[in-house]
């Protein structure tokens, strides 16, 4: 009886050993997935911004080109007009 008992109290403390495990296992994950989390976040901050700064980007060139017409359309009718002249 007495060994059946010291048998059953080895597997017992056996089990509470392997659950200490596990809880240090689910905590280290849960610690990685926080981490995860935390720079997802903050990639997702990073892109936010990027991508305002491609579109203040955008409308620069875009202005830029636009003034690049319309200085092309004004040398070609300088030219234009000189050639009326001579």
């Amino acid at each position: 009886m007495e060994m059946e008992r010291d048998n059953a109290f080895a597997k017992a403390k056996e089990a509470e050993k392997e659950v200490q495990a596990a809880n240090l296992r689910a905590e280290k994950e849960k610690m990685r997935a926080d981490n995860a989390e935390q720079m997802l976040g903050e990639a997702r901050k990073a892109l936010e911004k990027s991508n305002k700064r491609i579109s203040v980007l955008s409308k620069k060139v875009k202005t830029i080109d636009d003034l690049k017409e319309v200085a092309d359309a004004a040398d070609k009718a300088a030219l234009d007009a000189k050639q009326w002249s001579s």
